[in-house]
């Protein structure tokens, strides 16, 4: 599976806003992506998986002036939600405009299928051929 990332998403202003957390909203993001793009979630992002988004943060420090804290004691999935990159749902998260962005689990079912059809139908013509 595949996810579309806008040649953009670098640059976008909801990881500006927050110069302080925008990077690694960046990298959560991504990561968040490939995860519902391999598993064809439709962007739905279960409570218990976003541990394994965060891997890594214990190792960095986020310093604003004076005060220091580590990344990995900040509420990343709300910090997600308040830049608004993902949305609250009762089963967890839902990555905002997903769907917008990358085929839907079952528009992604129909093209594999379609391909599938489509081999089969040139491999039996290529046989009719020879």
């Amino acid at each position: 599976m595949w996810i579309r990332l806008d040649d953009g998403f670098a640059d976008h202003r909801k990881f500006f806003e927050d110069p302080l957390h925008g990077a690694i909203c960046q990298l959560i993001q991504v990561r968040a992506l490939c995860w519902a793009g391999r598993y064809l979630t439709d962007g739905h992002l279960p409570v218990h998986i976003i541990s394994k988004f965060l891997v890594g943060l214990e190792h960095i420090g986020i310093v604003d002036g004076t005060v220091g804290q580590d990344a990995s004691e900040i509420d990343w999935a709300a910090q997600m939600i308040s830049s608004g990159l993902w949305d609250k749902t009762v089963s967890g998260y839902r990555i905002h405009d997903y769907l917008d962005y990358n085929p839907s689990k079952k528009e992604y079912r129909e093209l594999i299928e379609k391909r599938k059809q489509s081999g089969k139908a040139g491999g039996q013509a290529s046989a009719q051929a020879r």
